[in-house]
């Protein structure tokens, strides 16, 4: 796996090179309510997009990882498909991480609008699905509409970033025995989710 480059989400980057130029103008203009004002939105953008690093070497092959922090807000089981939903909060780490080991993805776009607070979010969002071996990933995202994955990316372990992302995933499992309940909060690289049978 990758290890980490810095602290802050490389999609974080943009928005501190214009908070800090937007503190150094108003430190040189002597504008001291835009200057308090804008450091507080750069600790709060700091605090959005970090980067912790999440370690779980010590599982075995078979662990599905959480690939995002959040909270679960749905388990369904289908047949042999187990569906999990993961709702990613505004404070939570925004970090997208590959739950398992994979060496072949195909990647699906739906363009919308992203949505945080209405409650026609599900219907309006854009989504993006990545599909792999064994299961299927759903990204909504309704904060910030980041592309989570470089498109050089051929082959992912179990963990490495992908990408950032603040909304909702939705994964479809195969055989998977699952190791959570509703109302758990995950850890994205860290907490299983289950194991692949």
């Amino acid at each position: 796996m990758k290890s980490q480059n810095s602290f802050i989400a490389k999609s974080g980057y943009k928005g501190i090179i214009w908070l800090m130029a937007l503190i150094g103008l108003s430190l040189l203009m002597g504008f001291y309510n835009l200057l308090i004002l804008f450091l507080i939105i750069l600790a709060i953008w700091v605090v959005l997009f970090r980067n912790p690093e999440r370690n779980a070497l010590h599982l075995s092959e078979n662990a599905f990882l959480a690939p995002i922090d959040g909270v679960i807000c749905e388990i369904l089981s289908k047949g042999e498909i187990c569906q999990i939903k993961i709702s990613n909060n505004f404070f939570d780490v925004g970090v997208l991480r590959s739950p398992c080991k994979t060496s072949s993805f195909t990647i699906s776009q739906i363009n919308g609008i992203p949505l945080y607070f209405s409650n026609k979010k599900e219907f309006f969002n854009s989504s993006i699905n990545f599909n792999f071996d064994q299961y299927t990933m759903i990204l909504r995202p309704s904060l910030f509409h980041i592309p989570p994955l470089t498109p050089s990316l051929t082959e992912l372990e179990r963990g490495e970033r992908m990408g950032f992302m603040k909304g909702e995933i939705i994964l479809e499992i195969r055989n998977i025995e699952t190791k959570l309940n509703v109302g758990d909060k995950v850890k994205g690289g860290e907490s299983v989710l289950g194991y692949l049978q």
